[in-house]
């Protein structure tokens, strides 16, 4: 038979009269058998199919191996098999079963503990099992998927797995990078990093991320966990639960992702040590001047158990400090009503052009501690706690050509051209204007802390947990921005449409110095979030013997969440003609030599910059700044949330037939309170005609406090079913109702009013605390093949129908009186939908172990995913333009070719999305892109290993085109570039190592 271990197993297998600890509760008997593997530090071969319908006795005290397993395994009709030196071999079952039955074995395997399987027929005997062993060795890479195969097959529900390895085995900077590469699970990348995660097409904002099965606060101005906070290295795993559960928080119509820190008392007893130390390289940064392009990261972690077992104690520290350089395009086209070719329709042509480049530094310190304690042999202690500091200094330089479609930029209507499709390839400018240079000086520091306690007592068939939880996050963001003009504020220019991906803004007239520059406008933008949450639940489970129903679960949550923002956006503003200011004495050095070099058009390569602090330095005794405007309170927000949950779910098994089944089914029932604070625009005068009565000004007072509040409530079904339709090939099916709940922004109670004294038309816009959860009902089925040693074949399809959704312009005007004036205040609403998106999940991997020599460490790891979204929502209405929900990716495409022998691996990565809507920095399409990542290792012995990594090794822009944006337009546009931005390839070089 194959027999699979880790090679870091520090420990022969003991003998039967040894005498080892045991702390085992009643349960189904494979279970009790993987920890009796996993506490006496030995592996157990036994067969899968009849241990999972046996019910296992309780093991708690000291025991010899040989009596523990006599009393675990009493009455079950399993029986232990030793070798003639009492060596435990496996177990076997008293009925007679037939050749091929899956086998599994079980064992205490040293950082990971992976659940690693047999394949077998039943050997005869002690000796026979004996002398069937044939040992392969499995590590690295190639170890990590099996367990997460293992993990996916023995999971109570349709999910995909992380295994720490595989997080580890690419250069994923966060945890986003390493989620990524699951099947159906697409990135949103926002500086070369992985930010968010859409899963099965569905946006950021459908899902629901949680850590160690708890909630967690973030600064983003919606409910989004950005992920590129969390350091791969901190985390042991992460499981995204692709079908939903009762037991697990509401919130994620998409699917939720769990990440999972470290637990020391389901690990081994051995005391490790391990980090890695790894030099990075931006090949862009490296061009800019005064840089080499360096930077590091670094991670080192203790994990250990003491006190016989009994306490466990595991804490980490990972810190990053890197350059985050980029350069971008941007082509600021728009339609309007002008016809350029005089062919009758609209022309669609730039309005604006945009360079600018970004270097900073991201510095990142996260740090995590987990405290097991065995407080009797039923009750365990565990309190854990995760800190996260990014601080992140962005220096940028815009350099602007404004008026593009102005009839005085100096078009060349004879050379212009127009395509098919409306769009301008081509205009030439005899006095394209203005010009200007904007600076910015841009720090973001967020900071998380989250702390959890938990107790789980078990005994018998009874289990009893505890836990409470808290998070916090916080985030300080302050702007210098610093604009200029140019004084003779003209430029001759030729603007070209290069192709479908790139365009040229060409012969630009020499920019000239600082000197032609005079400082035009200060702006400093201020913004504090505060994001608090405190929670606690109490789960109990009783299981049943020889039932139909295996166990009842049911549970309660209460949770407390407020979140505020205060945002402050002052402006100063300068005569430029009457009051001209000199920038020559903050001039800098402008710090690229060739800049957007390779990206296919031609473009100004330098303009004059200066410091933007400096200018503040000054500007701050003698400029004055407006305090909380209108539009500052209407941008802050304070939100405060109250849930309270329950559950039930059964656990059932049986068998239909010859064929075994298991599944749950229960309901959750959710009831929220909102409770949203502002300020509200108050009218202090309205001024009419005297003749005619109508209204002509009003005038407003000042903002006066305003709270309002909602209450609504939620019941989500649930039903899984799996089954065994052979040993190796599952069929599963769930269907649940699911809940995604309103972005936290958008549920503020302020209101702001305005008139218009040329139109008379009265107006205002406000959030709104009525808005509820967007609904969704999800069916899902998948079938799992678990073939050759460590081969996955899997075909999943899905279905969710959508109930209600807040597109990005969902908003309703109602009118509301104020003083006896009617204002039209616009308001996001729900919108009612009936429709939803369907979609295919192909999931492949192998290690081609029949192949000769070294072949045999080649393997492939790949999924597919395609997705048909019947949801659409109109842009544009005027244009009829449409697009899909945000993140919807028509095409997934995951691909990895990987070779590990145990001492050296490499690994080659594929990973392309096809285009997608999404709402960030406007509404725009995100081209998806195509990124490769490398990684090569080399194990120097057991503790020490090289690495090297290359991320995007492509030097893969991120492409954004355009939606129209005017009522005019004739779209689509999206096959014009809006904006292209570079980060650029970066590699990593260092050492990892476990003592």
């Amino acid at each position: 038979m194959l027999f699979w271990w880790a090679t870091f197993a520090y420990a022969a297998e003991p003998r039967s009269e040894q005498s080892v600890f045991f702390d085992i509760p009643r349960q189904r008997a494979d279970f009790s058998l993987t920890q009796f593997a996993e506490q006496a530090d030995l592996t157990l071969v036994f067969r899968f199919k009849s241990a999972k319908t046996k019910t296992a006795n309780e093991l708690v005290g000291e025991f010899t191996v040989a009596d523990g397993i006599e009393v675990l395994l009493a009455d079950t009709g399993l029986e232990p098999v030793f070798s003639d030196q009492g060596l435990l071999l496996s177990v076997s079952d008293e009925e007679s079963e037939s050749e091929g039955d899956r086998m599994n074995t079980r064992k205490k395997t040293g950082f990971l503990a992976a659940l690693l399987t047999v394949f077998s027929a039943a050997p005869s005997g002690a000796q026979d099992a004996a002398e069937a062993v044939e040992e392969i060795v499995v590590v690295g890479y190639r170890q990590s998927l099996f367990a997460a195969r293992e993990n996916k097959r023995n999971a109570e529900d349709i999910r995909d797995v992380l295994a720490q390895e595989d997080i580890g085995a690419l250069p994923s900077l966060s945890i986003g990078d390493a989620l990524n590469r699951l099947p159906g699970l697409a990135a949103d990348r926002d500086r070369g990093n992985s930010s968010q995660v859409s899963i099965r097409g569905l946006g950021p904002g459908f899902g629901l991320t949680t850590i160690n099965g708890r909630e967690m606060t973030t600064a983003a101005p919606d409910r989004d966990v950005r992920l590129d906070q969390f350091p791969s290295e901190l985390m042991r795993g992460a499981e995204v639960y692709k079908t939903s559960q009762a037991k697990l928080i509401s919130g994620g119509i998409s699917g939720v992702i769990n990440l999972q820190t470290i637990k020391p008392l389901e690990l081994d007893g051995a005391q490790v040590f391990s980090g890695q130390l790894l030099g990075a390289y931006s090949e862009l940064d490296a061009d800019r001047a005064g840089s080499n392009g360096s930077g590091y990261r670094g991670s080192a972690s203790y994990i250990g158990q003491h006190l016989d077992g009994r306490l466990g104690i595991a804490a980490g520290i990972a810190v990053r400090d890197a350059e985050t350089p980029t350069n971008r395009l941007i082509n600021g086209f728009f339609a309007d009503n002008r016809d350029f070719n005089g062919d009758g329709t609209n022309d669609f042509g730039p309005g604006n052009f945009q360079y600018r480049y970004t270097y900073g530094t991201d510095e990142r310190i996260g740090a995590y501690g987990t405290l097991q304690y065995d407080l009797t042999p039923e009750l365990r202690l565990t309190v854990d706690a995760l800190h996260t500091d990014r601080e992140g200094i962005d220096r940028r330089s815009f350099l602007q050509f404004n008026g593009a479609r102005a009839g005085n930029a100096g078009w060349d209507t004879a050379t212009s051209s127009v395509d098919a499709n409306n769009v301008m390839t081509h205009v030439d400018y005899s006095n394209l204007g203005p010009v200007r240079v904007q600076m910015q000086d841009l720090t973001q520091i967020d900071e998380s802390n989250a702390f959890g306690l938990n107790l789980n007592w078990a005994r018998d068939d009874l289990t009893v947990q505890f836990d409470v939880n808290t998070s916090r996050t916080t985030r300080d963001r302050v702007l210098y921005q610093p604009r200029a003009q140019r004084a003779v504020n003209r430029v001759a220019a030729s603007f070209r449409q290069n192709g479908d991906a790139s365009y040229s803004l060409v012969d630009v007239d020499e920019l000239g110095t600082l000197d032609d520059f005079l400082l035009q406008n200060l702006q400093l933008q201020q913004t504090d979030v505060e994001d608090e949450l405190s929670a606690f639940k109490v789960d109990v489970e009783k299981s049943f013997e020889n039932t139909f129903i295996t166990s009842v679960s049911g549970g309660v949550r209460q949770v407390s969440r407020e979140k505020s923002s205060i945002f402050d956006n002052d402006t100063q503003g300068f005569n430029v003609a009457a009051d001209p200011r000199s920038l020559q004495p903050y001039a800098m050095n402008f710090p690229y030599g060739s800049l957007f070099s390779g990206s296919g058009g031609v473009f100004p390569q330098s303009w004059p910059i200066f410091d933007p602090i400096g200018v503040f330095a000054e500007g701050s005794n003698s400029f004055a700044f407006d305090q909380e405007s209108s539009s500052d309170l209407a941008a802050s927000y304070d939100v405060e949330e109250d849930r309270l949950a329950f559950y039930i779910e059964a656990n059932f098994a049986g068998v239909l037939g010859s064929v075994p089944f298991s599944g749950n089914v229960g309901v959750r029932y959710v009831d929220t309170d909102v409770t949203s604070r502002g300020v509200a625009a108050e009218v202090l005068q309205v001024i009419t005609d005297p003749g005619t009565g109508e209204v002509v000004d009003v005038v407003f007072g000042a903002p006066s406090p305003v709270q309002l509040e909602n209450r609504f409530d939620n019941v989500l079904p649930n039903l899984s079913l799996n089954f065994e339709l052979t040993e190796d090939l599952l069929l599963r099916f769930g269907a649940s109702k699911g809940i995604a709940r309103s972005p936290i922004d958008s549920l503020g109670a302020t209101r702001s009013l305005g008139f218009n004294t040329n139109t008379g038309q009265a107006t205002g816009s406000g959030g709104n605390p009525f808005l509820e959860p967007f609904e969704s009902t999800n069916l899902d089925l998948s079938l799992e093949y678990y073939f050759a040693d460590d081969g996955l074949l899997a075909v999943a399809v899905f279905r969710k129908d959508l109930e209600t959704v807040i597109f990005p312009n969902s908003s309703e005007s109602a009118v509301e009186t104020y003083d006896g004036v009617d204002f039209e205040i616009t308001r996001p609403v729900n919108e009612s939908v009936d429709d939803g998106l369907s979609g295919v999940e192909l999931q492949y991997q192998q290690t081609f172990t029949n192949l000769p020599g070294l072949w045999s460490n080649l393997g492939v790891a790949a999924n597919l995913t395609f997705v048909d979204n019947d949801i659409e929502w109109t842009f544009n209405p005027n244009a009829q333009y449409t697009v899909g929900l945000e993140g919807v990716s028509d095409r997934l495409v995951n691909a990895a070719v990987y070779f590990d022998d145990g001492r050296f691996s490499a690994r080659l990565a594929y990973n392309s999305r096809e285009e997608f809507y999404r709402n960030v920095g406007g509404n725009r399409i995100d081209d998806g892109g195509e990124y490769v990542d490398l990684n090569l290792a080399y194990a120097i012995n057991d503790s020490w290993k090289i690495i090297l990594q290359g991320l995007n090794l492509g030097d893969e822009p991120t492409v954004f085109r355009h939606m129209p944006t005017s009522a005019n337009a004739t779209g689509p546009y999206d096959n014009v570039v809006n904006a292209v931005e570079y980060s650029g390839r970066k590699w990593f070089l260092g050492v990892r190592f476990s003592l």
